[in-house]
């Protein structure tokens, strides 16, 4: 496992880790003021768990849920899936 940091051209910074090429834990991205962004969580670039995103101030604007790579609850409202 690797870890990696690296500056987007936005000024926000993205640490995260790495295994044979693929995200794999936690990625937090970080405002140029080091308030949280967001966080997201991977197993081998598959989004698993809750993603959630936050304002400047700290205040949640998104949180999204995943199952098994599948995008399945968006603020607490479920996705509708193919064939709803």
């Amino acid at each position: 496992m690797s870890r990696y940091s690296l500056t987007r051209s936005d000024g926000c910074v993205v640490t995260g880790s790495m295994v044979d090429d693929k995200v794999d834990g936690d990625v937090v991205v970080a405002y140029p003021t080091g308030q949280v962004k967001s966080v997201k969580r991977y197993e081998l670039n598959v989004p698993v768990g809750v993603h959630t995103t936050y304002s400047e101030e700290g205040e949640a604007l998104e949180v999204m849920r995943y199952e098994g790579g599948e995008l399945v609850e968006v603020n607490g409202e479920p996705v509708p899936t193919e064939g709803d």
